[in-house]
């Protein structure tokens, strides 16, 4: 989650620095951060929106070649969340395509599998093993987000 300061309207206000600081704090805006989630079993793909919903603005693709369509037209894309198997391109090569136009995004990537051997640690990259909890999921993806 990102805050971004927004310009005071211009009025001066007459409560002195309390009234300032009051108007700084009401003029900030949360931006929230956009999570894609690349899941090919529809019933994952909703419980991980589920999850994540009330925290991020979440895109949702049931494959790679989707994702790829969807990425490409989300500028504000913060964060990925794909399965390692998915049918066609996979996970890891998904992620490969992705980075060459945006190679500082961070991506987690998760499998009901142990960590696959075309996937090597890479900066800014996690990897969890299903199943896991939404605690570990949004804390992942918080730290992810906040190396920014």
């Amino acid at each position: 989650m990102t805050r971004c300061p927004v310009p005071a309207s211009g009025a001066d206000s007459d409560d002195g620095p309390e009234g300032d600081l009051q108007q700084h704090v009401d003029d900030i805006v949360v931006v929230r951060s956009t999570v894609l989630i690349v899941e090919d079993n529809a019933r994952v793909l909703e419980l991980m929106s589920e999850i994540l919903s009330g925290h991020y603005d979440v895109i949702e693709a049931p494959d790679a070649e989707t994702a790829m369509s969807l990425a490409a037209a989300t500028a504000n894309l913060d964060i990925i969340l794909s399965d390692v198997n998915l049918p066609g391109i996979d996970g890891p090569e998904l992620v490969d395509l992705l980075r060459t136009a945006r190679p500082e995004l961070p991506v987690v990537f998760m499998s009901a599998l142990d960590v696959p051997a075309g996937i090597t640690a890479a900066d800014r990259t996690e990897f969890l093993v299903k199943p896991f909890g939404s605690e570990l999921l949004l804390d992942t993806l918080r730290t992810l987000l906040d190396d920014d």
